[in-house]
């Protein structure tokens, strides 16, 4: 299985690649692509591991994860497909990884000040609202075969 978002040629069969045998991906498939396990291997642990008054490394630590986010889904793409795919993959791995960050770490109460009541349902969001936006934006934008 690539670890890229692979998009159909077709943008009317977007979500029924994976039950019909098609070679792109549909939501579930997609869903575990957006932000790379190097991300995740490289952030948690970094950011839980950093002191509480350090603001200036919790944005770091932050920042270099969305780079990394990004960099890392051109250079999977590019090894995987050779072409670098749509312009909007590149804003909802951004936005995937955002909300994935601030939820499941410290970094939504810690640099966005929400409170940890809340900062859980960004990732529910996160997990509803980027593969639609995906969804509609293939068939908007169908990627160039």
């Amino acid at each position: 299985m690539p670890r890229a978002i692979v998009y159909a040629s077709d943008p009317t069969r977007v979500r029924t690649a994976d039950v019909d045998g098609g070679d792109n991906d549909a939501y579930l498939s997609k869903l575990t692509k957006y932000v790379p396990a190097e991300v995740l291997a490289f952030f948690v642990p970094t950011y839980a591991n950093l002191p509480a008054n350090a603001e200036r490394w919790h944005w770091t630590v932050f920042g270099i994860g969305l780079a990394a986010t990004l960099g890392y889904t051109l250079a999977t793409r590019m090894r995987e497909q050779g072409k670098p795919g749509p312009w909007y993959y590149y804003i909802l791995t951004g936005l995937a990884f955002a909300g994935w960050a601030s939820s499941v770490t410290a970094a939504g109460t810690d640099l966005a000040g929400l409170d940890p009541a809340i900062a859980p349902t960004i990732l529910s969001i996160t997990v509803l609202m980027v593969p639609l936006a995906d969804d509609l934006l293939t068939r908007f934008w169908p990627p160039a075969a």
